[in-house]
């Protein structure tokens, strides 16, 4: 009973705290929208973008554009950076999910990548060590950077977490990018980056369907207990449960018989315990 309830108050804390009200999930934002559309990275599901009812410029903007959020690789991002950039996610805006023609110099609706909005958008975005490339992975995000299309980078602000960050603004860009400094100790209350390298991954693929993949790293051999649960905080499976060597371990997650929705899994090791959420989608 403990344990359930432990969980549902993560969940809580989470959705309470953060920027993007759920209200209608979709890729498609459309002007006549009566509640807040939030649009998620398909790769990571604690990245989404809210667009607010009347967001949309009704001279500049067609009734319906289509967005898409996608994490990158490091070594894809074309845009001038330095050595402080640790991640990036390309955003697209078309007229539909084949055409994104919404964000460049060719197009009346963007401007050299960046979209303007008559309301400020709630953005969160959520950093993962898998984003960078070795030499920045054992890194920590410290900022969050727009591309504006004119040949530099725009420092958004916004609220940063150990491994997210939330902000507000009226402007959308094509390249959003996490710039970081190398990771020092963290307390293990933050339940994000562990001291020794405790490290519970973001499973992949995330949305899924029916079964992904979810990796952790034990710093010493310890007793494991690695479990999902709904939302209501009932544990659903248990994957894995006893002694474990130190290093790198991955287990596969079979969701057949779980129905769509938001899970949170739970890795605890000794006094130590992470928690991710993922998205089974069928």
């Amino acid at each position: 009973m403990k344990k359930s309830i432990s969980i549902v108050c993560a969940f809580v804390l989470l959705s309470s705290t953060s920027a993007l009200a759920q209200h209608h999930m979709s890729g498609w934002v459309h002007r006549t929208a009566t509640d807040t559309t939030v649009v998620q990275c398909w790769a990571d599901s604690l990245t989404a973008i809210a667009f607010p009812p009347n967001s949309m410029n009704m001279m500049m903007m067609p009734d319906s554009i289509y967005c898409r959020i996608d994490r990158m690789p490091m070594d894809s991002l074309g845009f001038p950076h330095d050595s402080t950039f640790i991640g990036w996610f390309r955003v697209q805006a078309g007229s539909d999910s084949m055409h994104f023609d919404m964000m460049n110099g060719d197009s009346m609706h963007g401007s050299r990548n960046m979209m303007q909005f008559m309301k400020n958008l709630s953005c969160q975005f959520h950093w993962d060590s898998l984003m960078s490339d070795s030499t920045h992975r054992h890194w920590h995000p410290t900022g969050m950077m727009g591309w504006n299309g004119s040949g530099k980078w725009v420092s958004l602000g916004g609220s940063m977490g150990v491994n997210t960050v939330t902000f507000t603004g009226s402007q959308l860009y094509s390249g959003y990018a996490f710039i970081g400094s190398p990771a020092g100790v963290v307390s293990a209350a933050d339940q994000q980056v562990i001291p020794g390298e405790f490290r519970l991954e973001q499973n992949f693929p995330n949305p899924f369907n029916p079964s992904t993949t979810i990796r952790y790293n034990l710093p010493t051999a310890s007793h494991v207990v690695l479990s999902v649960y709904n939302t209501l905080g009932q544990q659903v499976a248990t994957l894995v449960e006893g002694e474990m060597e130190a290093g790198d371990h991955g287990v596969k997650f079979d969701a057949s018989h779980l129905a769509s929705g938001v899970y949170l899994y739970r890795l605890q090791a000794g006094d130590l315990f992470q928690t991710r959420m993922l998205l089974l989608m069928k």
